[in-house]
């Protein structure tokens, strides 16, 4: 029977190529729109592509094929995610924030 540890090598240097991969797709993208955009778009936490781009984070395999497939054609799937979905919400202030919360009863 094989140790475990002997396959770690191969599962280190995917692990880097889909880094890699995936931070050239943000890299990317980003010419195209700010993170924060992209990120509103595909209903992401704010930050979470630049954790993933930093390493420290790990995108699903789902995310990194989605991230890879608008980045071969940046121009072309950003136009039509915006059609299908419409543009990204807007963030709130946090002023706005704070009025959206009811008052308690006196």
């Amino acid at each position: 029977m094989s140790d475990a540890s002997e396959f770690s090598p191969c599962r280190d240097e995917q692990d880097e190529r889909d880094h890699q991969l995936i931070r050239a797709a943000i890299h990317t993208l980003s010419t195209h729109l700010s993170q924060r955009r992209l990120e509103r778009l595909l209903g992401l936490s704010q930050g979470y592509l630049s954790r993933i781009a930093s390493g420290a984070g790990t995108a699903s395999r789902p995310l990194m094929t989605l991230l890879c497939l608008l980045a071969a054609r940046p121009k072309a799937r950003l136009a039509e995610l915006t059609q299908f979905f419409g543009e990204p919400p807007k963030p709130r202030s946090h002023s706005e924030s704070e009025r959206a919360i009811p008052e308690a009863d006196a």
